[in-house]
């Protein structure tokens, strides 16, 4: 059969929808073009005749219809392929990081250009929803522009190993690569895989899925008009049957040093084994198995949003979606609920290329094959078998086609159950309930596989803690979206081996080489060596470059030593000398530190000696108040009895009665400071004690009559002599005198008091913030007040000599 016709070629691009017909190709890329069929079959090297030369006919899932027939590779170009590769790619290590790097952002560029015929491709012959088919051409894209950037940062190390030798560490491409790739990423899976292949400086030759070529070679057409030299990038398409004399061809050839595959556990153990004589290097990214946890502190609402999206994402034939789905006992039946009633409404089954209703938030489209719909069927069975009740979905939806199956929630479901011990790939979420974490943590890595897991928590801590617990190469915490170019992709166990993403890809298509660079000779850096036969010589250096005379011409000729050997020793005194500079460094850094502490026990001495100096301050006042108060008592009867004594002279005493039995009456200081009872005498009028009310009222001469008969004897004034108190002359006189001298005897105790006693009972209280301010302040305080209190005894004496003189008359 052969090979069709450009026009025909177009005709059918025209009919998929394409914009652009020479996306649409169906034979192989072989070292840098599509090679035709011949027509007639050729023998393989093994000496075999190669599979049948029937084309490969690409089926669209949704309908069964034909999208295309492409050519089944021949044996012998596939090893075409691989010679080209090896040809090439020695010319694309050899250019620099920039030009790999330009080569790779214009093949970004197409993709981007074009995603739309490319989206379309990939739904005719994969079936996923055109949106998701979008999305993935611009995931592909991401990781061309990503190494594209990363090749220019592939960077080594520099290792000073010795004192005349050097270390570099340097990374090289490995060489030429294979590629198996699957058909649910048809895309994706062959731009992570090139793109830092050939960011590295590798040719690599592909072999996609026999489902899902056409995607490929579009790809292969856009890196040729990017300008990627021929032979660095092949596309073979082959059959289901001849795929395994390929894969077999890829992993024994010596030219290629290096398998990169995604696909099933079993198909990667073939392929390791085939590897395993040549110990060829390898990346593996095989069988899932990923669990999704549902603690009871979770957000349900996102853990749901984020389930739909994971789960049912490309019908759930993904390696990363979920397939055993664990809820916590608390929540439950509540997430469950939740879960099955968002898969009924915000879920819609249907072609890929249909447009999505309003209200709809995400299509499911068919299945790839009848063998994955039968797989399906199978798991939801053996579930409600065990157990398992099924709450949406459960059958096929044979209304739209034959290989679609409804979108499947089960719950009370176990680990004895198919598609918790098998991948399902397809849209079944079984849901089981668990108790504790290490409960679940113990449940999901029971099983063989590690690829990736999920955990939803609104406790970090928990979080940490679970993730970390979890054997797998990816933990997705309160997100299940973790696909980015910027990260390494890949699992443990028998989940594969390697990393495709992040600066890990690039690494994985390079080969370490350490190289030493010795015997280099001294260092020339001067020594710091103050000795005057050092600093002499290399003054004579110095001055020798500064002529341009040689080196040579200043050693001496006698010089017993060679200039290697002279140099040897000036280096050894140099490390002495910057020993001893060390060793000062250290003693400043000592005595610093001494220092400091000294200074710091210094501040602690002083704040000790103020906090005891203040400690003292304060008893020693309240020594003085209490001393203050026992006095006072005594204190108020002296000055009461020279109150008593003043009021036969001049009214001008304030005084109080006695509270409670008295004794607590004082002489009013301030009344006599401030002379108001002078002032009231000159004004001839005197002031008489009002009694208990407090106070004092004026007398006038029109009292004296009404009052001759008061036992007050204060109540006359100096203009009204006539009015004398009954009893007479001679007995005012006689207890006036009495009174007098009872005041004056009062005055000269209190001034014989000690000086301290007075100045606390006048000012007490009194404070400074330094206590020798404290001190002088109380001395002359304490002498103005025994100042002030002479004055005023002096003045009372006056004043009661004054009224006896005005009595008599």
């Amino acid at each position: 059969m052969r090979g069709r016709a450009p026009a025909a070629l177009s005709a059918e691009a025209s009919a998929l929808g394409l914009k652009d017909a020479s996306l649409l190709r169906v034979s192989s890329f072989v070292g840098g073009k599509f090679v035709a069929r011949t027509g007639s079959a050729e023998s393989s090297a093994d000496g075999g005749e190669n599979d049948d030369n029937e084309d490969i006919v690409v089926v669209n899932p949704a309908d069964g219809s034909v999208v295309a027939r492409v050519q089944n590779a021949r044996f012998r170009e596939v090893q075409d392929a691989i010679d080209a590769a090896a040809h090439s790619q020695p010319a694309w290590a050899a250019k620099s990081p920039a030009e790999r790097s330009a080569v790779l952002r214009q093949w970004h560029d197409l993709i981007k250009a074009h995603e739309e015929d490319l989206a379309r491709i990939m739904t005719l012959e994969n079936g996923k929803p055109l949106s998701e088919s979008l999305g993935e051409i611009r995931y592909g894209a991401s990781y061309v522009q990503w190494y594209a950037e990363e090749s220019l940062r592939m960077y080594g190390e520099w290792v000073a190993s010795g004192p005349q030798s050097r270390a570099l560490i340097i990374r090289q491409p490995v060489g030429v690569c294979a590629a198996i790739t699957p058909w649910n990423f048809p895309c994706a899976m062959i731009t992570r895989k090139v793109a830092p292949a050939l960011a590295a400086g590798c040719s690599m030759v592909v072999k996609p899925s026999e489902l899902t070529p056409l995607s490929a070679l579009a790809l292969a057409e856009l890196a040729s008009r990017a300008g990627l030299d021929a032979g660095l990038f092949s596309v073979v398409a082959v059959s289901t049957q001849s795929a395994p004399s390929i894969g077999k061809l890829f992993c024994t050839s010596p030219l290629i040093r290096k398998i990169s595959f995604t696909g099933s556990t079993a198909v990667g153990e073939k392929l390791l084994e085939l590897c395993a004589p040549d110990v060829k290097r390898v990346s593996m990214e095989l069988g899932g198995l990923a669990a999704f946890v549902v603690c009871d502190d979770a957000d349900l609402d996102s853990a749901v949003s984020a389930l739909l999206a994971n789960k049912f994402r490309g019908g759930g034939q993904t390696c990363v979606c979920t397939n055993r789905v664990y809820a916590q006992s608390g929540i439950y039946d509540a997430f469950v609920e939740r879960l099955a009633a968002r898969v009924q409404s915000d879920i819609k089954l249907q072609p890929g290329l249909e447009p999505l209703p309003e209200g709809v938030r995400q299509a499911v489209g068919p299945l790839i094959s009848d063998s994955a719909v039968d797989k399906v069927e199978r798991h939801v069975k053996n579930a409600k078998e065990l157990g398992g009740r099924v709450l949406v979905g459960g059958e096929r939806a044979t209304d739209l086609g034959a290989q679609f199956f409804q979108p499947t929630v089960i719950r009370d479901c176990s680990e004895e159950m198919l598609f918790a011990r098998e991948e399902t790939f397809g849209p079944v979420a079984g849901v089981m309930r668990f108790d504790t974490d290490a409960e679940v943590v113990a449940r999901v890595n029971a099983v063989p596989f590690g690829l990736a897991n999920y955990v939803f928590t609104q406790n970090i801590g928990r979080a940490m803690r679970i993730s970390e617990a979890l054997e797998s190469g990816m933990v997705g915490v309160n997100d299940a979206a973790i696909s980015d170019a910027r990260m390494p992709f890949g699992g443990i166990k028998k989940s594969g081996m390697g990393r495709e993403g992040a600066s890990h890809g690039l690494h994985e298509y390079t080969n370490l080489k350490y190289v030493l660079l010795g015997n280099l000779g001294a260092p020339l850096n001067p020594p710091h060596d103050t000795t005057p036969a050092v600093h002499t010589r290399y003054a004579a250096l110095d001055s020798a470059q500064v002529t341009g005379c040689s080196r040579s011409s200043i050693v001496p000729r006698s010089e017993p030593l060679t200039a290697r050997t002279a140099d040897l020793t000036l280096n050894i005194r140099s490390l002495q000398s910057r020993n001893t500079l060390l060793e000062l460094t250290i003693r400043r850094w000592a005595m610093n530190a001494k220092r400091e502490r000294e200074m710091k026990g210094a501040v602690e001495k002083r704040e000790e000696s103020e906090r005891r100096g203040e400690q003292e301050e304060r008893e020693q006042e309240e020594r003085e108040r209490e001393r203050g108060r026992g006095r006072e008592g005594l204190i108020g009867r002296g000055a009461a009895k020279a109150q008593e004594g003043a009021r036969d002279g001049f009214g001008k005493l304030d005084s109080e009665e006695e509270r409670d039995g008295g004794g607590r009456d004082q002489f009013n200081w301030e009344a006599v400071k401030e002379d108001k009872y002078r002032q009231n005498y000159l004004g001839h009028s005197v002031m008489v004690p009002a009694g208990r009310g407090g106070g004092s009222r004026k007398l006038t001469r029109e009292d004296g009559a009404q009052r001759a008969e008061s036992e007050d004897p204060l109540w006359y004034t100096r203009a009204a002599p006539s009015n004398t108190p009954p009893g007479g002359d001679g007995g005012m006189q006689s207890d006036a005198q009495e009174r007098h001298d009872s005041g004056e005897k009062a005055l000269k105790r209190v001034e014989s008091r000690r000086k301290d006693d007075i100045a606390v009972t006048l000012a007490g209280g009194v404070k400074k913030n330094s206590r020798r301010e404290t001190e002088k302040s109380r001395r002359e305080l304490r002498l103005q007040r025994v100042r002030a209190g002479i004055q005023e005894a002096k003045r009372v004496e006056e004043f009661g000599t004054e009224q006896r003189h005005i009595a008599r008359e």
